[in-house]
């Protein structure tokens, strides 16, 4: 009986073709909710920005396509930096608070506190490109 064995390349280019699929998905769920900014992006950047969202919510151990999707939401509304801006301190406590037990947790958490800001109108400006803000 012969193993079947994935070298790490393998591996790797399952998760890019994994990304790729998803990344598809969020253009379509944020062009129907974000419309002007994903105009005044365009594809490339717009593709761009996804694999930086996906990438900076895995590093707060978010891993589920909902879980990032909703970490992209709040990158639209409060800039692709919000995470480490010091205008929204709450965000960075959320994110990096030890005693949140899951990132699912941490999203909702995040989202409910954020949802809470907006209304107090501290959203940034929608047509600020990726490129401007990094």
């Amino acid at each position: 009986m012969s193993q079947f064995r994935l070298r790490n390349e393998q591996i790797q280019l399952f998760e890019d073709i994994a990304l790729e699929e998803f990344i598809t998905k969020l253009l379509a769920h944020l062009r129907e909710f974000f419309p002007e900014p994903c105009d005044s992006l365009g594809e490339i950047e717009l593709r761009q920005v996804c694999r930086y969202g996906a990438r900076t919510g895995k590093r707060y151990g978010l891993e589920s396509e909902q879980d990032l999707c909703k970490y992209l939401n709040l990158m639209f509304v409060f800039g692709w930096d919000f995470d480490t801006n010091p205008t929204f301190p709450w965000a960075q406590r959320i994110l990096n608070d030890p005693d949140v037990s899951g990132p699912t947790l941490r999203i909702n958490r995040l989202y409910l506190e954020a949802q809470q800001h907006a209304h107090e109108g501290e959203g940034l400006r929608l047509n600020e490109t990726f490129y401007e803000r990094n």
